[in-house]
């Protein structure tokens, strides 16, 4: 591994692993979690912690090695998601 993998601050508890795509190693968050990370830690409704992390954190490129915000579904529900992404 040469390039580092960079944590996301403030999110430790939402931390789900290491992931790999070819040579890149990446930090892991469930997104969900970091959602309910700043509703709680810092009072946000669910509607301004969706935004924040939209506009804060998963729209960050802070180059390779950027840490990756998993939404845990079913493949099903993933190729719902998928097709209404194509609209």
């Amino acid at each position: 591994m040469s390039d580092p993998i960079m944590l996301a601050d403030g999110f430790e508890e939402a931390f789900i692993g290491i992931g790999q795509q070819f040579t890149t190693h990446f930090a892991v968050y469930d997104h969900g979690k970091c959602v309910e990370i700043l509703r709680y830690r810092d009072g946000m409704t669910e509607e301004e912690a969706e935004e924040f992390m939209e506009f804060n954190v998963t729209g960050a490129w802070v180059g390779k090695g950027t840490p990756v915000f998993l939404r845990p579904m079913s493949l099903d529900d993933a190729q719902d998601w998928i097709d209404s992404a194509k609209d």
